[in-house]
């Protein structure tokens, strides 16, 4: 089983919108929106991931993380390959921008990679797609309420 830590940003918007990305699994085809992310590099901190990690899948360079709103750990399968993750979850306030998956070394990552979508709170809790966390919904409403809670939230899958 491979062992990774991962950080996600939540790039929210003023007006309650945020960015999300579509990718399927490559062996079983599933699709799932997710928050752009990944794993951290030897010696690499979170924020320092998370700032490489957002402008290789979005283009966006300019972003200040914010405070920790979720931990998860999950453990699943990927391309054939066994996973357990460690995610981190840092709110991102950020205004509407255009992204563009253009700086991502991973062709394994590009090739999952379907589409980018700026999804209202309301919108993914009406949705019949599937998103990870899958109570994503619930934890962005309480994001875009509040901001993050003062202590991080452990989330399911």
């Amino acid at each position: 089983m491979i062992k990774r830590r991962v950080v996600r940003a939540v790039m929210i918007t003023p007006d309650r919108h945020v960015l999300l990305m579509r990718v399927q699994e490559p062996v079983l085809g599933n699709e799932f929106w997710v928050t752009p992310g990944g794993g951290l590099e030897p010696g690499e901190s979170d924020e320092d991931a998370l700032r490489r990690e957002v402008a290789e899948e979005t283009g966006a360079t300019e972003i200040s993380p914010g405070r920790l709103a979720w931990t998860r750990q999950c453990d699943f399968t990927w391309d054939n390959r066994d996973y357990s993750q460690r995610e981190n979850f840092y709110q991102v306030q950020t205004t509407r921008f255009e992204p563009v998956m253009d700086g991502n070394p991973a062709q394994g990552e590009a090739s999952a990679f379907r589409e980018f979508r700026w999804w209202s709170v309301e919108d993914i809790g009406r949705s019949e797609e599937t998103f990870s966390p899958r109570d994503l919904h619930r934890l962005l409403e309480s994001v875009a309420r509040n901001g993050p809670p003062e202590r991080s939230t452990d989330v399911r899958v």
